[in-house]
C-alpha cells in the first residue's frame, strides 16, 4: 500500500452511528427473511444463505468504510477492499443531506451507480465539501 497524506480522513460506521431502532429493525428483517427462506424450502442452508447475501448487500450498514481525502485522490476501504479515484477522474459532484456523491460524468447518467462514489458525511461536511470542490473543479462537459 502506498504512504499518502491525507487532507482528510474519517470512518463511517452506519451500524454504530444510526439510531438503535433502525438497526434492530434491519436485523429483524434479515432474520425474519432468512427464517422465511428456512421455512419455505425447509432447509437451514437456504437461510444461511439467505442471510449471508442480506448481510453481503448490506455491508456498508454492518462494516465501517474509512475514507481518505489526498490533494491526488479519493481513497474508500471497505471490508478489507481499497479503491483509489484520482480526482481528474470525476467531472461533476451532487451533494445530498448524508453525503456527497461523486460522477465521473457531466451530467447525471444511468451509469453513476457503478462508476460514481458516494462520500458519506461524519459531521465533517464543510470540510468534505472544501476538499471535493477543490478536486472535482466542476469539470461539466
Amino acid at each position: 500500500m502506498r504512504a499518502t497524506s491525507c487532507e482528510l480522513r474519517w470512518t463511517s460506521h452506519l451500524l454504530r452511528d444510526e439510531a438503535g431502532g433502525k438497526s434492530l429493525a434491519l436485523i429483524v428483517l434479515i432474520a425474519g427473511f432468512s427464517a422465511g427462506a428456512w421455512y419455505s424450502l425447509e432447509g437451514i442452508v437456504y437461510a444461511l444463505i439467505a442471510c449471508a447475501v442480506l448481510v453481503a448487500a448490506m455491508s456498508r450498514y454492518f462494516l465501517p468504510v474509512h475514507y481518505c481525502l489526498t490533494e491526488r485522490e479519493v481513497i474508500v476501504t471497505h471490508a478489507g477492499m481499497t479503491r483509489r479515484m484520482p480526482w481528474d477522474r470525476f467531472r461533476n459532484f451532487r451533494v445530498h443531506p448524508d453525503g456527497v456523491f461523486l460522477s465521473p460524468f457531466g451530467r447525471p447518467s444511468r451509469l453513476d451507480s457503478f462508476r460514481g462514489c458516494f462520500l458519506r458525511f461524519k459531521d465533517n461536511r464543510d470540510e468534505v465539501l472544501a476538499i471535493v470542490r477543490a478536486g472535482v473543479q466542476n469539470r461539466a462537459v
